[in-house]
């Protein structure tokens, strides 16, 4: 019997330390891939269209991670994804700000549009968090969803045009 306890003990740390050690390497990954948050005021177009695209990215990786959830208790580790995964669109979000402002003419006109759509994807992302995680309102989920493919074809759009411009 004493065996068997010490067992269970070991078995219920592996999952803890699974989830423990893959949060500790999306941590490093985000500040690592992110700079920290900081960019030079001299973006060039690679950055105006990484940041787009990232932003793309980040709006459409939210449904896929609810869709991982299959018992109640992994709500919590869904609303952990969204969580890290709002800041990150806030992140890239602050950057457009920035980019957007030093901008002129047609290269104003695609990075505002890029904003606004980064705003979308923000209030979209939030609005499926609370939805899913402590709602459970599916038309809710169903309507951010929209907003945030909507968001992410824009960012898509605008990072083509800025290719082009």
């Amino acid at each position: 019997p004493h065996l068997t306890a010490a067992h269970r003990r070991r078995r219920r740390r592996l999952p803890v330390l699974v989830l423990v050690v893959t949060t500790l390497i999306a941590g490093g990954y985000f500040l690592t891939t992110r700079g920290g948050g900081t960019r030079s005021s001299s973006s060039s177009a690679t950055d105006f269209v990484s940041v787009a695209r990232r932003l793309a990215t980040s709006a459409r990786s939210l449904p896929p991670a609810a869709d991982k959830v299959q018992r109640f208790t992994e709500l919590h580790q869904f609303d952990g994804v969204a969580t890290v995964t709002i800041a990150s669109i806030d992140r890239d979000r602050d950057l457009l700000i920035k980019f957007a402002g030093t901008q002129t003419g047609t290269a104003r006109t695609i990075a505002d549009q890029a904003l606004n759509a980064a705003n979308q994807a923000a209030d979209a992302a939030e609005n499926y968090r609370e939805a899913v995680a402590f709602t459970f309102r599916l038309s809710n989920a169903q309507s951010a969803t929209q907003d945030l493919m909507s968001a992410a074809a824009t960012l898509d759009a605008q990072a083509q045009a800025w290719s082009k411009h």
